[in-house]
């Protein structure tokens, strides 16, 4: 049985993410996901829509599962998203993730538009009524999970037993043990044998991870309060303490870590590379897992 290995794309234009994930699935990756990240300016933007891409790499792909990872309920009413997903997954024969979260309080509140009062009452309605449509209130493309992008402890358990899955972020090996340990205890409590946990890990040169951890840690506080929650006092902490060093030798180690703390879906989340870098370093990792082995030479002398 094929151990899950997931794969993030921000930012990559359709035709990208077709040549990624034909090479992605030749390499061993199981799951795709495509972040909503159009929405986080409102000029020069970058992102393209999560479910446009997602339908191109399942074109490109027979095995994968592929969504957004994750799309915002703020923007998208339930029933329209429903009716994205079940068509993407009538098409892919049932490949389909439907990834859906809040967003953040800064982003929507940009564009103009309305936060919810209640982030969790909001969220649990609108998982119910995508899990209905996907359940048989639509007619076609039923059968799609639906998974939550959590952060907090509360969004962790509403994910947990409301939802098919849990998508994290940003965490220390440790803390992704202890959350694995809430997500099993939530998901019992609900009645579920086990909820799938898939886990964004960033990995490039010093200079992109450190951007993207800027970034996070400077526009968002929902993400500070995160990252001090897990004793990661400043930037160089949170690229020391939840990313992986730009080698293939250590990024199976830091995998590996990963799955031994509980997540079961842990994803190599490259920033500022190049399509081409992206499909030599997942080749690379490939042969790595393969050969059971954990030494290499790093991929481009760059290390994290």
């Amino acid at each position: 049985m094929t151990t899950p290995l997931g794969l993030v794309l921000k930012a990559v234009s359709a035709s990208d993410v077709t040549t990624i994930a034909a090479a992605a699935e030749d390499a061993g990756i199981t799951h795709l996901y495509l972040p909503e990240t159009g929405l986080l300016s409102a000029s020069n933007v970058t992102g393209r829509d999560p479910f446009i891409t997602s339908a191109a790499a399942l074109r490109a792909t027979t095995r994968m599962h592929v969504g957004p990872g994750i799309a915002a309920s703020t923007v998208r009413p339930s029933r329209i998203a429903s009716l994205l997903a079940a068509t993407i997954n009538e098409e892919s024969d049932g490949r389909f993730i439907m990834g859906v979260g809040v967003s953040h309080r800064p982003t929507i509140e940009a564009l103009g538009l309305p936060y919810p009062a209640s982030p969790l009452g909001q969220l649990t309605t609108y998982v119910r009524e995508v899990k209905a449509a996907s359940a048989g209130d639509i007619g076609f493309g039923g059968g799609f999970p639906v998974v939550v992008g959590a952060l907090g402890p509360k969004m962790i358990d509403l994910a947990a037993s409301e939802s098919d899955g849990v998508i994290l972020n940003w965490l220390t090996p440790q803390t992704a043990g202890t959350t694995a340990a809430q997500i099993a205890a939530a998901a019992t409590a609900a009645g579920k044998s086990g909820v799938m946990s898939a886990l964004f890990i960033r990995v490039g040169s010093p200079e992109s991870v450190r951007a993207d951890a800027a970034s996070y840690n400077d526009n968002l506080p929902n993400y500070r309060k995160h990252f001090a929650s897990q004793g990661l006092a400043d930037v160089e902490a949170v690229v020391a303490g939840t990313c992986m060093r730009y080698d293939a030798a250590a990024v199976v180690d830091t995998l590996s870590s990963y799955y031994e703390q509980g997540v079961t879906v842990p994803c190599v989340y490259p920033t500022g590379m190049t399509t081409e870098q992206i499909i030599e370093l997942l080749g690379q990792v490939a042969k790595r897992r393969d050969a059971g082995s954990s030494t290499t030479t790093t991929t481009d002398g760059v290390n994290a």
